[in-house]
């Protein structure tokens, strides 16, 4: 509610106020006990991009504005950054890319080829040709399609596809098995008869 510099000064001077914000000036009452309560009146004004919120009060006869505040929506800026998203996609799709020296594509477009990708870790059993064995590693492909495999003996190339098993996907992670430790379960005695054994 307001009131003129004097009572304001008035207030702070008797502690009855304390001074809330300096811009606007705002005071607080410490202790109110009856006096005048004047109406207060919400408006608001919707609007397709702007709501405008304002509270209104009613001094001698006449209104005026005692708080006012701008509500934008988030409408136009959500299917602005759509739009912007929806640009950047169909650039990337119709964008030509280059191929790394080695006729690779760079990391960050590797591409899958039958379900397998670059970083995979896959086993390959080679029946026949000259990389006949199982390997088992990590997979590149480059863009001949055959897939090159990082084993720990070193690196086998010219692997078709057909021979590879995907054993887990690349996910920044690396996994190795261990042996499992074979248990086994003490004989029995021959003395001992089945009825015997709970």
């Amino acid at each position: 509610m307001p009131c003129s510099p004097t009572g304001a000064r008035k207030l702070l001077q008797e502690v009855q106020g304390a001074v809330l914000q300096l811009q606007p000036f705002t005071i607080v009452l410490k202790k109110r006990e009856g006096g005048e309560v004047q109406e207060i009146g919400v408006k608001i004004d919707p609007g397709s991009k702007v709501s405008r919120i304002a509270l209104v009060g009613n001094f001698s006869g006449e209104s005026a504005v005692v708080w006012g505040a701008n509500l934008e929506r988030k409408g136009t800026a959500i299917r602005s950054s759509l739009a912007g998203r929806s640009v950047i996609r169909r650039n990337r799709r119709s964008r030509k890319t280059r191929t790394g020296k080695e006729g690779r594509l760079p990391p960050s477009l590797q591409r899958r080829v039958h379900g397998f990708a670059t970083g995979d870790s896959v086993k390959a059993v080679v029946l026949k040709g000259k990389q006949r064995a199982t390997h088992s590693g990590r997979v590149s492909i480059p863009l001949s399609g055959s897939f090159s495999i990082d084993t720990p003996r070193g690196k086998v190339d010219g692997i078709s596809c057909r021979f590879c098993k995907n054993l887990q996907h690349a996910d920044g992670y690396q996994y190795s098995q261990q042996p499992r430790e074979r248990r086994f379960l003490p004989r029995l005695k021959s003395q001992v008869s089945a009825s015997s054994v709970v």
